[in-house]
């Protein structure tokens, strides 16, 4: 069971907020939510690869290694963010929660990509 998930995702979406709120500065919004949420993915998958190595490689048991992690993850999030929610300057995201194509919402096509393929 790894305790931390919740967490870690919630560090990569204070993270995707942050990166896509400094690129939407600079380069067009689209690519920005782009390097939003490569920052998010590149982010979440850090904390697991040290689960893993603190699991596989120095034999801390899973509830432990992940409990720790857990704490980790929430307070970075915490310090990221300051305490408060981060609003995210791109429309981009809106459209993508909130657009839908031929009345089929986008989520539901992303979600449908990740259960069949």
């Amino acid at each position: 069971i790894d305790l931390s998930l919740g967490f870690i995702m919630g560090l990569a979406a204070v993270v995707a907020a942050h990166a896509t709120n400094m690129a939407g500065a600079a380069i067009p919004l689209p690519l920005a939510m782009l390097a939003g949420i490569l920052a998010a993915v590149i982010v979440a998958g850090v904390p697991g690869i040290i689960n893993g190595l603190l699991i596989s490689r120095l034999r801390v048991p899973p509830f432990i290694g992940t409990l720790g992690m857990f704490g980790v993850a929430r307070g970075v999030a915490f310090l990221l963010a300051g305490g408060t929610t981060v609003p995210v300057q791109n429309s981009w995201f809106a459209l993508l929660g909130n657009g839908k194509f031929y009345g089929v919402p986008y989520l539901v096509m992303i979600a449908a990509v990740f259960v069949i393929g």
